[in-house]
């Protein structure tokens, strides 16, 4: 799928009652692109390839063939860590 642009998204979020421009000089903001390219390190640094997914820990990426399944498996590696990681 196509990746939507600013303009679109303000657009979109235009019709929540969101005023473009405002919208759009909020997404051209320095605060914005640094909390996007710490999201984007974090996705390559977790290979993140898919929506939903959960990173455990910065060790574990929680998969499963359905939410429930993903979820079981999250559980069983929180404990996991919970076991074996130090409480900061």
């Amino acid at each position: 799928p196509e990746i939507a642009t600013n303009a679109q998204i303000a657009a979109f979020y235009g019709r929540f009652g969101v005023a473009p421009a405002k919208f759009a000089k909020v997404m051209d903001s320095y605060e914005v692109e640094a909390k996007i390219k710490h999201a984007t390190q974090f996705i390559d640094r977790n290979g993140v390839d898919s929506t939903p997914s959960l990173v455990i820990n910065g060790r574990y990426r929680a998969g499963g063939a359905t939410p429930e399944d993903m979820l079981r498996i999250a559980g069983a590696l929180i404990q996991r860590e919970r076991k074996t990681s130090p409480v900061p």
